[in-house]
């Protein structure tokens, strides 16, 4: 068995992994765009802008918004999959061409 969920018959989970993805590449988006420099600061090991974003635009609102709802909130549009289709094709443009 490939995944943990498959042992007892969860296979409804596969497509949460999607959406939390999908919502992963938009939030990064948003954070890059806030902090231009933010790849040159990962790259050094440094990860609190991105945390500290994450603090204050997801995480107190995680129970009190709808999903869609507080990414519209964070980001300033709804669910988008062309900023999953761009992350996608920037990661492996370079090794399928």
């Amino acid at each position: 068995l490939q995944d943990v969920h498959w042992s007892h018959g969860s296979f409804g989970y596969f497509a949460t992994y999607s959406i939390g993805s999908l919502y992963a590449a938009q939030f990064f988006r948003t954070i890059e765009t806030e902090n231009p420099e933010l790849g040159s600061i990962i790259s050094k090991g440094d990860t609190l802008p991105v945390h500290a974003w994450l603090k204050q635009h997801i995480y107190p609102f995680g129970r009190y918004y709808l999903s869609e709802d507080l990414c519209k909130l964070a980001t300033g549009e709804p669910l988008n999959p062309a900023h999953f289709i761009a992350y996608a094709k920037k990661k492996y443009s370079g090794i399928y061409k």
